[in-house]
């Protein structure tokens, strides 16, 4: 460490040349001590923000006296202050700062060894990195060099200037060190006896120290300022003090401190330019990435003509566009141009005070405290060929949505647009066919009024359907607008049709593709009453029949959730089934729920019969006996209106759609699966679909005890049989049914809740679904958490998953597997207790169904670390083989490889592989960064896995993207992709040969409020990118797809036009540039 004596001497420098100054300018500076609230706050700044220095010590570093002083080999902090402190009387050389604006000068013709950026930076470092409070993050994320060669780069910085400027010596103390290799695998995974594991250890980012020296230099002048103000930073007693919590004074310091570093101590801006990608036109979009030492805005310039193009440059935002000349867009190679940027004007006052100010600056720098305010660079741009290229583009007013259609054969593909006047509140939606071989729009564009609907392709590929919606503001009346377009020429087949009402459920077709239908719904306001039209639609694109109008909302349960399908259809297809109720939006409480049912002839398009009215809402979807011949829709009659809750079972002939038999009323409210309760059936039968059971939940007003009561019903009378089975507790979801056992029957019971002192218990009931009697019940602790059991391969046995939780914090708790055997209804064995809860599903199984695995995610609270534990069972008895702790928050359900014969288990730090046969851990592949998601993987074992993972870009504090490529067989890591600036948008499309793949980005540009769309081609081999990404202004709208042949690319982008306040979506189709054997060769 330094001695006090070596600071003073350091800092006696500046007082020196402070002094030097204030004489010869007739300005007094007192200089003394300066408490820590007046140093320079860049040491709070964010560790990203610190960035190497480029350049290598000059020889004016390497032979001072004081530099070799500063540049001892203590490894306390200070080291790195008087490192620093030394480092401005350093030549600046590459990145030259001047004073004034540069005249146009032509590059040098020689090219450095090993760089494409002729660049060296100010040696001292603070100008690159700013406070926390007064930094503005860049414009956009710079590219990393990569081994392959990239079209904008920096000269590499010298590990000396890494260790002296930026970097506290003790950060690359071998204590500190991360685990690698092998080392690293082992600190992640643990075995579930002892959780030794730790995570990556990360050296502390560089952070460039404070400005101590000139702080020190101008105390007495600031405190003198500041006491005009009545402000005593220091404890004089020369004015009153003011409290430090106020922020408008603390702004007014900040501006202070700022102007005062500019004057007397400026450093100069930084520059690091890299290049984004390809236009559709063949220019390169690129970054400046300007930094300066307090955040501040620069100002640019350096556009104008290139010996082999030209080159503009954004003055406000640094962003620049390369255009190579049509010459050397065929030929590729490397260009040069000079730019600058300043600093000046972000600090310059006005008037007299500016006058003032500029002779201070010109002396400050003339003594060497202040650096130039202008900096020039020499960029290097290499024009690469071979990247994926435009085939087409389509460009259509309104902004896509994310959905795409595409047709079978891969030649169409389908794409909505929405303009929405915000304004007015309308909106027009446009429906665009592109023709993916030739990226040219197929026939006009149809364009209807209203906010996008839905679009959808008819089964035979012949006509696509569009709906759109449009509200009227004033009244309050929806419209819904119903097109059908010509899906191969392009073309609306007849003019738009409107419905009156709201969109109701999805568009659905008939088998033949020749009928589409659409229900619309309508509220009267004066009624207070919802009805539902359905209007059916042929291939010409005309109302086929009448609309069919019947009461009520088509929902499935509770008023709430709509149905995906309208509609449910026998088997034959010859009738359509529609299920209504009253209760919407508007509609008086204290009037009792309605549900009808209505029977429809497809043949005809009209009603069979008048509706089914039933009493209640409906619970669960409309349920088909087994031979197709009776629904059964089961109702439930809310508590708020009868006091106490009752369900209704309603029997109907599937073909006239009549009652069979009154329904039936049963005490209390009908039980629903709680995970899916509009699409899990309510209504199980027994195996020769003579009999159905209900279950219901029973509760008492006056003891408060609820029991769970199972109905049986004949289905071809649907008269009640026998009395119900009651089981003590409050059920917990409808009766579950196996495939492997149609024989039985499951209700779970929760009979004990959780308390303070206590968990909560669960029973589970096993029925003999012939004779509708209980065979046994078994007992187990804790909440069954909406899992339902798990059934091995025979169904000899079944697996009940519960949970106790922790009140402090999820993972925290511990899991029971309790294991069932359905044949008797007993517990098999003692129930497995363990640490953690369920993540990422419930128990999956090996393929031969002779292992089953369960994750659960523990949260040690004394460590404050997360474990992902993946549990392996015997899965013909449940009983525990083993466990295995990795280190981590949960990434996903675990995977499985095709052949079953692997089992992949993701956490935010690494993919473990394990033999799904035995459960053995066979390895892992550890990885920095962000996983986006679990791991992509062909399915095949050895064929292997591919991870996106983002990181931060420690120059920019931007995140970019990489793929990590996973070895599928035995864990570890192969490789990484090179790393694109930006954040990854959806997964990696793969070539049908998998040798190559196509990721999509997207990159922010904060100051300009932009954004960029970007494609890059990889090499999987290699990881590296094949030719130049392609880059497009405005966001990703949908995914990027790949023709079937592997030659094309499409995607969508739209962008905000600043002119006309649209969005202007552009359809754009690369070739890729992969080769395609002849046909008339291939074998």
């Amino acid at each position: 460490m330094h001695d006090e004596g070596q600071q003073l001497v350091g800092y006696g420098r500046y007082v020196g040349r402070v002094g030097a100054l204030a004489v010869a300018l007739g300005v007094g500076f007192a200089v003394g001590d300066v408490p820590v609230a007046w140093a320079d706050d860049t040491s709070s700044a964010p560790a990203t923000e610190s960035r190497a220095s480029d350049q290598d010590p000059s020889p004016a570093e390497t032979t001072d006296p004081k530099s070799d002083d500063d540049t001892s080999d203590d490894t306390e902090s200070e080291d790195v202050e008087s490192g620093d402190d030394d480092a401005e009387d350093d030549d600046l050389e590459g990145e030259e700062p001047v004073d004034e604006e540069p005249a146009e000068e032509e590059p040098t013709g020689e090219e450095p060894a090993d760089a494409a950026v002729v660049e060296t930076e100010p040696a001292d470092d603070r100008g690159e990195t700013s406070s926390a409070k007064d930094d503005e993050a860049p414009a956009e994320p710079s590219t990393p060099a990569q081994p392959a060669p990239q079209p904008v780069t920096t000269a590499p910085a010298s590990d000396e200037d890494d260790t002296v400027v930026d970097q506290p010596a003790d950060d690359s103390s071998p204590t500190d060190a991360a685990p690698t290799g092998a080392a690293e695998a082992a600190a992640l995974v643990t075995g579930a006896a002892s959780r030794s594991a730790v995570s990556h250890t990360f050296s502390p980012a560089p952070v460039t120290q404070t400005l101590t020296a000139p702080a020190n230099a101008v105390r007495g002048f600031v405190s003198n300022v500041l006491s005009w103000m009545g402000i005593n930073p220091q404890g004089a007693t020369n004015g009153p003090s003011v409290p430090a919590q106020n922020p408008t004074i603390w702004a007014v310091l900040a501006w202070l401190r700022r102007e005062i570093d500019y004057t007397f101590f400026n450093r100069s801006p930084h520059l690091s330019p890299a290049l984004m990608g390809q236009t559709t036109n063949g220019a390169l979009l690129g970054d400046l990435f300007g930094s300066d030492f307090h955040g501040q805005p620069l100002t640019y310039s350096g556009t104008g003509e290139t010996p082999r193009g030209r080159v503009i440059v954004d003055p406000r935002t640094g962003a620049f566009t390369y255009q190579p000349s049509a010459e050397f867009a065929q030929t590729g190679g490397v260009d040069r141009f000079v730019v600058t940027a300043s600093n000046t004007s972000a600090y310059r006052l006005g008037g007299v005070a500016g006058a003032i100010q500029n002779v201070l600056h010109r002396g400050a720098q003339i003594l060497g405290l202040a650096q130039p305010d202008t900096v020039r660079k020499v960029v290097e741009v290499t024009v690469v060929t071979g990247g994926p290229t435009v085939i087409a583009e389509v460009r259509v007013i309104g902004e896509a949505q994310d959905s795409v259609l595409t047709s079978a054969d891969g030649t169409r593909t389908y794409r909505m647009l929405e303009d929405y006047d915000d304004s007015t509140g309308t909106a027009t939606t446009t429906v665009v066919i592109v023709d993916t071989v030739t990226g040219k729009q197929i026939g006009d564009p149809v364009t209807v009024d209203g906010r996008p609907g839905e679009l959808s392709l008819s089964p035979h590929g012949a006509l696509v359907v569009h709906t759109a919606q449009q509200t009227d503001r004033a009244t309050g009346t929806s419209t819904t607008t119903v097109v059908i377009i010509d899906a191969r020429a392009g073309g609306a087949v007849t003019a738009p049709v409107s419905l009156e009402g709201e969109r109701a459920g999805v568009l659905q077709w008939s088998e033949d593709g020749d009928i589409v239908f659409q229900a619309a719904k309508v509220f009267d306001p004066t009624a207070r009453t919802w009805s539902t039209s359905v209007y059916v639609f042929g291939a010409d694109g005309l109302v086929v029949a009448d609309p069919i109008t019947v009461s009520g909302l088509p929902v499935w349960n509770r008023g709430t959730i709509l149905a995906d399908s309208t509609f449910e259809f026998n088997d034959a297809g010859t009738r359509a089934y529609l299920t209504t109720h009253n209760l919407g939006s508007g509609v008086d409480a204290t009037t009792p729920e309605k549900t009808w049912v209505s029977v429809i002839d497809t043949a005809t398009w009209t009603l069979v019969g008048d509706p089914v009215l039933v009493d209640g809402k409906p619970s669960g979807p409309l349920v088909f006996s087994l031979d197709d011949t009776r629904l059964i829709r089961v109702t439930t009659v809310d508590v708020y209106f009868t006091g106490t809750s009752k369900a209704t079972v309603a029997v109907l002939d599937a073909v006239t759609g009549q009652l069979i038999g009154d329904p039936v009323t049963l005490d209390g409210y009908a039980l629903t699966d709680p995970a899916n309760d509009d699409a899990i059936p309510v209504v199980r039968f027994s195996p020769d679909g003579t009999r159905a059971y209900v279950s219901t939940n029973v509760w008492d007003p006056v003891t408060f005890d609820e029991t769970t009561q199972i109905s049986v019903f004949d289905v071809a009378s649907g008269s009640f049989i026998g009395t119900p089975i009651v089981l003590q507790g409050r059920g917990r979801g409808s009766l579950q049914f196996a495939e492997q056992t149609p024989d039985r029957l499951y209700q779970r019971v929760v009979t004990r809740f959780a308390t303070d002192d206590q968990p909560a218990r669960v029973e589970v009931a096993v029925i003999d679904a012939v004779t509708g009697t209980v065979i046994g019940t078994v007992s187990a602790t804790g909440v069954d958490e909406r899992n339902p059991l798990q059934f091995n391969a025979d169904g000899s046995h079944a697996i009940l998953t519960t949970i106790h939780p922790s009140s402090q914090t999820h993972g925290t708790g511990t899991t029971m597997l309790t294991v069932i055997d359905t044949a008797t209804g007993t517990q098999v064995g003692d129930a497995l207790t363990l640490v953690g809860e369920p993540s990422g599903g419930v128990l999956r199984f090996s393929a031969d169904d002779t292992r089953a695995y369960l994750t659960l995610t523990e949260h040690d609270l004394a460590t404050d670390k997360w474990y992902r534990h993946v549990v392996v069972l015997n899965a013909e008895d449940g009983t525990l083989i083993g466990s295995t702790a990795l280190l981590g928050h949960s990434v996903g359900a675990a995977q499985f490889s095709d052949d079953g014969t692997r089992l992949y288990v993701t956490t935010d730090q690494v993919v473990a592989v394990f033999d799904a046969s035995t459960g053995d851990l066979l390895g892992t592949a550890a990885f920095d960064g962000t996983p986006l998601g679990r791991m992509m993987f062909s399915g095949r074992t050895g064929d292997v896995g591919y991870l996106t993972v983002t990181k931060e870009d420690p120059k920019t504090d931007s995140p970019t993207t990489t793929v990590v490529v996973i070895d599928s067989v035995a864990g570890g890591v192969l490789g990484e992709w090179e790393t694109l600036s930006g954040s990854a948008t959806g997964a990696p499309v793969f070539s049908t040969d998998g040798t190559r793949a196509y990721r999509l980005v997207t990159v922010h540009h904060p100051k300009a409020g932009t954004s960029t769309t970007v494609v890059a081609t990889y090499d999987t081999g290699t990881g590296n990118l094949v030719g130049l990404p392609f880059a497009i202004g405005g966001l990703a709208k949908g995914p990027l797809t790949l023709s079937a042949d592997g030659t094309r690319l499409e995607l969508a982008v739209a962008r905000l036009d600043p002119f006309t306040g649209s969005f202007v979506t552009n359809v754009i189709t690369l070739n890729t540039g992969a080769q395609v054997a002849d046909p008339a060769v291939q074998t």
